[in-house]
This record gives structure tokens, C-alpha cells and sequence, in this order.
């Protein structure tokens, strides 16, 4: 469904998203954010604004780059020359690490979501490898946020435990109607 949108529709629908996000406070509060590169042709929420705005508001900024089976967190600045990288995900031509144990906050991509914050994602499991290694190595969990059009929420999205995955759940959705804070149990 996120594919049909139009062009029009799709900006309209991102910079709702955009503009719920902006007022969210531990956006607003963190200082080093980590933010997905949005892929036009997938509809995505578009992040080009956010990453504006994250730069302009004076965060540092760190965008995900897969190597190997492992997501990293390069260094972020829009004077970057973007280049397609795995599956087609632009990321910086020069990438330069930077400390995940500063990372505050995720801005996370999904195709769908359900309001106890279980997400479904590109069935790679990069995030959830992620989270689990920031959790086990870095000893830090940032805040969780996925970016998602109101029609991508679900009654339920199913998760799996396996021995070598945990899906991650979610700790907030940002839709362009809703502002979804997960309570957890």
C-alpha cells in the first residue's frame, strides 16, 4: 500500500510525520540521534527533513550502514556524496564509525507496527541485531522511535525468540495522526 502513494500524497504524509516528530521530547532533548536514509521508491517515511532539521537543531547525526550481517552507525552531515549501498539504502561515501555509546535515540524504519510496539521490518533483522548488540556490548538502549503512515499500524505484529534473535520492540510510533508512547509490562 505504501508503494501506490503518490508522489504529492507521500510529501503531505511525511511532512505530517515530520512535524508530529519534531514535537516529541526526547527528540528534542537528545543530542546524538541515529536516523534511517528513507528510500523514495520504497515510500518511506522521507527523513530528508528530519536530518535537516536534526543538523539544524545542532545534533550530531549517524545514519545506519550494513556491513556484513551488522549494522553500523557512520557519521552524518548533508555535504556527504550519498552513495547506494546494500539493497539499495543510500549512505555516506566516506564513513567514518562513530561512538554507538552515545547514540540516544533511533529513528527506525518498518512496514508495519502494532501499538505494543512490536515492528515488522525487512526480515533481515538488522535493527533487532542492533539493539541487541548496543544492549550487550555498549550496555546502553536508546530510545526506540519508528517512522510509520497511520495505515501501516496492525492489531498485532508477531515476534520471535529464536537462540540467535530477539525482535526489539519498539518504544514509540510517530505516525502523521498519532504520537503512540509504548508502555512496557
Amino acid at each position: 500500500m505504501r508503494r501506490a502513494l503518490k508522489t504529492d500524497d507521500w510529501s503531505q504524509l511525511s511532512d505530517k510525520v515530520f512535524r508530529r516528530l519534531i514535537c516529541y521530547e526526547p527528540l528534542q532533548q537528545a543530542t546524538v540521534v541515529h536516523c534511517y536514509l528513507s528510500v523514495e521508491s520504497e515510500r518511506e517515511v522521507d527523513t530528508r527533513p528530519v536530518l535537516s532539521w536534526l543538523l539544524g537543531a545542532g545534533k550530531r547525526v549517524c545514519v545506519p550502514v550494513v556491513v556484513g550481517k551488522q549494522m553500523v552507525s557512520v557519521c552524518y552531515d548533508d555535504r556527504m556524496t550519498m552513495v547506494a549501498g546494500k539493497f539499495g539504502v543510500p549512505e555516506p561515501e566516506k564513513k567514518t564509525r562513530v561512538d554507538e555509546s552515545q547514540i540516544e535515540l533511533v529513528l527506525v524504519p518498518l512496514l508495519a507496527a502494532d501499538r505494543s510496539g512490536n515492528r515488522l521490518g525487512y526480515g533481515k533483522g538488522y535493527y533487532d541485531r542492533f539493539f541487541n548488540r548496543l544492549a550487550l556490548e555498549e550496555k546502553i538502549f536508546p530510545i526506540k522511535v519508528g517512522l510509520a503512515f497511520d495505515f501501516q499500524l496492525v492489531e498485532e505484529v508477531p515476534i520471535f525468540k529464536t537462540d540467535n534473535h530477539e525482535d526489539v520492540p519498539l518504544d514509540a510510533i510517530v505516525t502523521e495522526k498519532n504520537l503512540i508512547y509504548i508502555k512496557r509490562r
